[in-house]
C-alpha cells in the first residue's frame, strides 16, 4: 500500500485524496473528498526527507497547537494521526480564497472590508495569544476570506514554548523566523523574542496593504525591506489613501510603532478598536 492508499484507509471508507492544494517546507497538503460528496478535508502531511525531517518537530508543534485551538476564525483540527511512520493531520475545507489571491485581482479593499477583515484576524489572535501562541507569520497568503469572515492559517512558524520550549530556543538564534515584507522590527533584529506584539505589527502590515494594495515598506530586496522598518517610522496611509478617516489612521500607526511597548498591548484592544471604527464609518 503506498503513503497516499495509507491515508485514505486511515480517513475511512468513501473517502479518497483528489489533489494537491499547495507544498511547503515540511508538508504537502492535500484535499480529500468522500464518495457522497460530503463535506470535504483538508489533509496536511509531513514531508520525508532528511531536510523535512530536521524541521519535522515544527509540524508537530503546529499539530498540538491547533488542536488546542477553538475558534470561528481559526481553522481547527478534526483528525491527526500516522501513515507508514508519517505524521499527518486534517482540517475542514472551508470555501473561499486567500488575501494574497483577492489582492492580485483587485487590489486595495473596499475600507469597510478591509477594517472587517484586520478586526477578524485580531479576534483570532487575541484567542491565540491566550493560548501561549505567537502566529509569527501573518500575512495575506495565511489568511483565508470565507463566507463567514476572516480566517488565519498555518501556525507551521508558530512560537509556544509552553508545547515545545527546545524548539523555540534553538530556532530563535539561527535565523529570522516570518516572511520579510510582514515581519516586526524585533524579529529582524533579534535583539527581542517575538511576542502578541509581533503579530499586531504584522498584522498592520497587513492592513496598510490592504488598504492601498501595497506592502509597507518595499523594496529591491527582502534585506532592505528589514532594514527600512528598523529604521523608519510607519507609513503615512492618509498620504496612499486621503479617504482614510484619522481614527483608522492612529489605529495604524499605533500597530506599526517600531518599539512594541508603544503598540496595541493585546489583539484584542486592536480588535476593540477596528470595530469603533467600522461603526463611524458612513453605511454605504
Amino acid at each position: 500500500m503506498n503513503l497516499i492508499a495509507a491515508i485514505e484507509s486511515r480517513l475511512g471508507s468513501g473517502w479518497s485524496i483528489t489533489g494537491e492544494l499547495g507544498t511547503g517546507a515540511t508538508s504537502r497538503v492535500y484535499l480529500a473528498t468522500r464518495e457522497d460528496a460530503g463535506p470535504r478535508l483538508v489533509v496536511k502531511l509531513m514531508k520525508s526527507g532528511a531536510a523535512a525531517a530536521a524541521r519535522s518537530q515544527y509540524f508537530l508543534l503546529e499539530m498540538q497547537v491547533l488542536q488546542k485551538m477553538s475558534h470561528p476564525n481559526v481553522v481547527p483540527i478534526t483528525d491527526a494521526g500516522e501513515a507508514q511512520g508519517m505524521l499527518f493531520f486534517t482540517m475542514p475545507f472551508i470555501e473561499g480564497e486567500t488575501m494574497r489571491e483577492r489582492l492580485g485581482r483587485e487590489g486595495a479593499f473596499p475600507m469597510a472590508d478591509a477594517i472587517r477583515v484586520a478586526r477578524d484576524i485580531a479576534t483570532a489572535l487575541g484567542h491565540v495569544h491566550s493560548m501561549g501562541v505567537v502566529h509569527r507569520d501573518v500575512k495575506p497568503e495565511n489568511i483565508l476570506l470565507a463566507s463567514h469572515g476572516a480566517v488565519l492559517l498555518d501556525f507551521g512558524h508558530a512560537r509556544a514554548p509552553a508545547f515545545m520550549p527546545s524548539a523555540d530556543s534553538h530556532e530563535a538564534k539561527k535565523y529570522i523566523v516570518g516572511t520579510p515584507n510582514y515581519v516586526s522590527p524585533e524579529q529582524v533584529s533579534g535583539r527581542r523574542v517575538a511576542d502578541s506584539r509581533s503579530d499586531i505589527y504584522s498584522l498592520g502590515c497587513v492592513l496598510l496593504e490592504m488598504l492601498t494594495g501595497q506592502v509597507p515598506f518595499a523594496a529591491s530586496s527582502a534585506r532592505e525591506s528589514m532594514q527600512r522598518r528598523l529604521e523608519e517610522p510607519p507609513p503615512d496611509i492618509r498620504s496612499l489613501r486621503p479617504d482614510v478617516p484619522e481614527e483608522l489612521a492612529s489605529i495604524l500607526k499605533r500597530a506599526m510603532q517600531i518599539d512594541p511597548a508603544e503598540r496595541y498591548m493585546s489583539a484584542g484592544q486592536l480588535a476593540d478598536a477596528l470595530t469603533s471604527t467600522l461603526e463611524l464609518l458612513p453605511i454605504s
